[in-house]
């Protein structure tokens, strides 16, 4: 039984379903993708890419008179007709600020072109740009997905003007781009380069954003900060604060190294209920109820001290310094300016807007960020270097030996061991460095300290003032290592001032009393 053969109808589309992106300036290459498939599938692509070639707008005509005129051609007519609507699809399909550089265009053959020409600006400058940025791009505070998408945007406007980059050199820009927390990630990544088949960059974004989500999944230790070397326990369920120290108390006798939160003054009181809600004070010190730790008899009894103390200031230091290592100067003969890799490392710094790069010795170019100014310390003061370019791909910081002896009458002299640095007149040294691995590195010169020892032996109440009132027994360690001289011993049994400072009150009340 012979059955009709049904010839497939494609359904009508509408433009608003097919294209859904506004074109801007940074979507071309997406609205572009869009546009093409949507016009391919009715026909009309001729109309933009110029193989429907517009007609003749008239035609010859002989009339019956036998004198030939012209007459409007029908055929371009229906061509202008539909040409006119491509025009309206692209023209509702524009920001205002890009449909102002094709408003002019009559025809949707010239408004593609414009657009092309617009976005595809094939010069050197443009080039440069692009291929510097996709350098240059780095996560920094950036969620991961957005930053694989700030790399793969840069990649497809290269791939728009004619220079496509490569799935290796997509995922080297991708691992260029990541701090030190993502070491794991990166060494693994790289080790997987040379597989085959090699692995696109499609393929390793999974990788990259399941590393970030299970970084940030990681809690904040439990670890005590630095900054914080002193915490407050809970109360127990009987209200009672569990700070005892050394020797008796109402809450146990011995050590307790495990609770020490606030004892000795200084701190706010813990006040605690009893059964029948009376509110009573609780002594930081020897953990007993009914007066403060100011009127607290063991209050100078440093057997009362626990021994969490000493760990607890141990834990107050300064975390945030600065790291100067790796930051010498490596005196270069074939340098033409300084570069260092680093704008902090500039003491005046400005972002560089020019177009010229630097060429290292493999042939390829080195983008500049900023150039700026800074100083060597010398033995003569602080040499300063002027015009210093920032590359953050250098290695190591670059000092031009042909800079800075046009820019001061100096003299470089290199041996095996040491490179060194003389004025050219005086033949005085101004900066002396070492030969470290191949590399003259000229670092800062050694401070010298000068001190007098006409002062250092002194009386046992002098050093007791000096050294800000501390233990005898802490004058006697430093005597006993030599680190003072004490030249005699004080016969005074107590400073005057130690008692001062330790008591906020007189021992005895003031009291008058007069007998008759």
């Amino acid at each position: 039984m012979d059955q009709s053969i049904q010839l497939y109808s494609p359904p009508v589309l509408h433009i608003s379903n097919c294209v859904t992106v506004n074109l801007n300036e940074q979507n071309y290459i997406l609205w572009k993708s869009q546009f093409e498939s949507f016009l391919s599938g009715q026909n009309l692509l001729g109309f933009v890419n110029g193989s429907f070639k517009p007609p003749p707008a008239t035609i010859p005509f002989n009339n019956i008179d036998g004198l030939t005129t012209e007459a409007p051609n029908p055929e371009y007519h229906t061509w202008h007709r539909s040409d006119q609507v491509v025009r309206a699809w692209l023209m509702g399909s524009l920001t205002e600020d890009i449909m102002r550089e094709v408003v002019s265009c009559p025809t949707s053959f010239q408004v593609w072109m414009s657009l092309a020409q617009h976005f595809n600006k094939v010069s050197s400058s443009r080039l440069f740009e692009l291929q510097r940025k996709l350098q240059t791009i780095e996560k920094q505070d950036k969620i991961m997905e957005a930053y694989l998408k700030e790399i793969k945007r840069v990649c497809e406007l290269l791939a728009s003007v004619g220079s496509p980059v490569s799935e290796q050199m997509k995922i080297f820009a991708a691992l260029h781009g990541l701090g030190r927390e993502y070491e794991p990630i990166k060494t693994s990544v790289e080790g997987s380069m040379d597989a085959i088949p090699p692995p696109t960059f499609e393929s390793v974004i999974p990788r990259f954003t399941g590393y970030a989500d299970r970084l940030e999944s990681y809690a904040p230790g439990s670890e005590t900060s630095p900054h914080m070397a002193f915490y407050t326990s809970r109360p127990d369920s009987s209200g009672y604060y569990n700070n005892k120290g050394k020797g008796n108390s109402k809450f146990g006798n011995g050590k307790n190294k495990n609770q020490f939160t606030t004892q000795g003054r200084g701190f706010h009181q813990q006040i605690s209920q009893d059964s029948s809600g009376n509110t009573r004070v609780i002594c930081q010190i020897c953990g007993k109820s009914g007066h403060h730790a100011l009127k607290c008899w063991h209050r100078f009894n440093n057997s009362y001290q626990d021994d969490d103390l000493p760990k607890s200031l141990a834990a107050l230091r300064i975390t945030d310094v600065t790291d100067h290592a790796g930051s010498e100067w490596v005196g270069d003969s074939g340098s033409t300016a300084h570069i260092t890799n680093a704008p902090h490392k500039l003491q005046q710094s400005q972002m560089y807007e020019g177009s010229e790069s630097i060429m290292v010795g493999d042939g390829s170019f080195l983008p500049i960020t900023h150039t700026g100014s800074t100083s060597l310390p010398s033995s003569s003061g602080n040499l300063p270097l002027n015009d210093v370019l920032v590359c953050p791909d250098i290695a190591k910081p670059l000092m031009s030996v042909s800079k800075l002896t046009k820019d001061y009458p100096c003299v470089f002299q290199f041996d095996c061991d040491d490179v060194r640095v003389y004025d050219k007149a005086t033949k005085r040294l101004w900066i002396k460095g070492r030969n470290n691995n191949g590399l003259y590195e000229l670092g800062k010169p050694q401070v010298q300290a000068m001190f007098s020892s006409r002062q250092q032996g002194a009386s046992e109440d002098t050093w007791h003032r000096r050294l800000g009132h501390p233990h005898a027994q802490v004058l006697q360690l430093l005597s006993a290592s030599k680190s003072i001289s004490i030249t005699n011993k004080s016969t005074k049994l107590l400073c005057e001032s130690c008692q001062l400072g330790k008591s906020i009150r007189l021992p005895f009340y003031c009291f008058f009393f007069c007998s008759h």
